[in-house]
C-alpha cells in the first residue's frame, strides 16, 4: 500500500475522545523508566485497566511469558475482565510513543492504522530501538491494514482532538 495516502482510501485520523473499542497498554518492565520502582508502576496500571475495562477491552503487551504469566493471574486476582495479554517483548511501556495510530473510515472500510517509525528519540536511548516493531505487531493482533510511513513521529507528539481529520501523508 505504499503508493496510497490513506486519505485517499477513506481513511481518517479519529480525535482521541471519539468512541473506540479498545485501548492498548504495555505492561512496565524497565526498572530505568520506573525509577519508583516496578512494583508501584503495576499499581498505577492495575488501576488503570480497572477503569478502562468496563467500558472497553484492554489490549495489554508483555514482555515474556513470565510476565504474561504474573499479570494475567495479578488481573483475575483483582477481579479484572474485559483484557487480552499479547507476548510481544517490548523493551519499555509507553506504547503511545512506538504504537501505531488507528484509523476509521466513514465508509466502514476494514480497521486500519498507521505503522509510524519510532527511533528512541533520535536514538538517544539505544536500547529502546527495538520497539520500533511493535507497530506493526500491534496492527497485526487488531487485524488491521498496516501503512508504514518512514516519518518518525512518537505518538505523543502530536494530538488529533479536532475531529476526524484526513491522513494525507504519503506513506
Amino acid at each position: 500500500m505504499a503508493d496510497h495516502v490513506p486519505a485517499q482510501l477513506g481513511y481518517c485520523m479519529p480525535a482521541e475522545w471519539e468512541e473506540h473499542e479498545a485501548t492498548w497498554l504495555a505492561w512496565p518492565r524497565d526498572p530505568l523508566t520506573w525509577v519508583a520502582g516496578i512494583e508501584a508502576a503495576e499499581d498505577a496500571f492495575v488501576e488503570m485497566v480497572r477503569a478502562l475495562s468496563p467500558g472497553e477491552r484492554v489490549e495489554i503487551l508483555v514482555h515474556d511469558e513470565g510476565q504474561h504469566e504474573r499479570v494475567a493471574q495479578r488481573l483475575a486476582d483483582e477481579g479484572i475482565s474485559n483484557t487480552r495479554l499479547h507476548t510481544a517483548g517490548h523493551v519499555d511501556s509507553w506504547i503511545r510513543d512506538y504504537g501505531p495510530t488507528f484509523l476509521t473510515s466513514p465508509r466502514g472500510a476494514p480497521l486500519a492504522g498507521v505503522d509510524w517509525r519510532f527511533n528512541a528519540w533520535g536514538e538517544k536511548y539505544e536500547g529502546l530501538l527495538a520497539d520500533d516493531r511493535l507497530g506493526a505487531v500491534i496492527l497485526e493482533l487488531a487485524g488491521a491494514q498496516a501503512f508504514r510511513t518512514g516519518v518518525v513521529m512518537e505518538g505523543g507528539s502530536f494530538d488529533v482532538n479536532l475531529g476526524r481529520e484526513a491522513v494525507n501523508l504519503r506513506l
